[in-house]
């Protein structure tokens, strides 16, 4: 059978910089234009999807435009490969879930008042792990004004039904509460999880991810799924590392990231690779 890969970037680095150990001759990376609304990735996804059959592999809040896309019926899709989707929707009422969306939005009201650097002091500790450091403020502004202006993922309308009958495939990394209890409830919903130890800061470089490579092959017929030895399929966080939240090797950061444009990324090299989203990312 005939498919297209689809990658979909989370909230930071775009194109195939969101994907670094995929084969990038293998599929298409996709880059949303910035500033971008939800319901207008939706759009293009379908509009460019609808007449192929798609393996979507999605990202960190990428997983929103995905799901919505899917299961719009308009698109040919073949499944889904969701590394820590960012599907806060269903979430909703979990207390783990809720902790974090209280304190994006106390950090996004800080923001919308004209206080970055209110809202960087609760958002860099959140995302990154590493504490507001006033001595390099100035260097880290770029980066909270790309945040300041990112989407939020949740709010959108996902339910945890939207994927009946689509073959899905859920990738964590084992470290985040909040990514291995959306992963549990679609689970529930007839998805499978695989656990890539060891790649707790970002599954998206993993090589065990790559179509081809030992681990996680995500190419139809999508059931059933082979997984070759990465742990429990159904883990919780909360039952191995509570908030081992990964910090930047250097909190000073780097210099920002080529993106597939061949522009600069807005989220330098040490937080890029680091961020809790980044779902919101990486």
């Amino acid at each position: 059978m005939t498919f297209t890969r689809l990658y979909i970037h989370g909230a930071g680095r775009r194109g195939t910089a969101a994907w670094p150990a995929a084969d990038h001759a293998l599929g298409e990376f996709l880059s949303f234009e910035p500033g971008s609304m939800i319901p207008e990735q939706v759009e293009w996804l379908v509009r460019s999807c609808s007449k192929q059959r798609t393996v979507l592999f999605a990202h960190s809040i990428g997983a929103v435009p995905a799901v919505l896309a899917a299961a719009s019926g308009d698109l040919g899709i073949a499944g889904l490969v969701l590394v820590e989707p960012a599907l806060y929707d269903i979430a909703r009422g979990e207390a783990v879930v809720e902790r974090h969306i209280s304190s994006v939005t106390e950090a996004r009201a800080q923001a919308d008042a004209g206080n970055l650097r209110g809202f960087w002091a609760i958002m860099r500790p959140l995302m990154f792990g590493g504490p507001f450091d006033a001595d390099v403020w100035e260097a880290e502004r770029p980066v909270a004004e790309h945040w300041a202006d990112t989407n939020v993922p949740w709010g959108h309308g996902i339910r945890d039904h939207m994927l009946a009958g689509i073959p899905t495939l859920v990738v964590t990394g084992g470290w985040n509460e909040e990514y291995e209890m959306i992963a549990r409830i679609l689970t529930e919903n007839g998805a499978r999880q695989v656990v890539l130890e060891g790649a707790a800061s970002s599954p998206t470089g993993s090589p065990r991810l790559c179509p081809g490579s030992r681990g996680v092959r995500a190419h139809p017929p999508f059931a059933p799924v082979t997984v070759h030895n990465f742990g429990a399929q159904r883990r919780h966080a909360a039952s191995r590392r509570r908030h081992a939240v990964r910090r930047p090797g250097d909190p000073k950061l780097c210099t920002a990231g080529p993106d597939s444009a061949g522009g600069s990324s807005p989220v330098p090299d040490a937080l890029a690779h680091h961020g809790r989203h980044a779902v919101l990312a990486h």
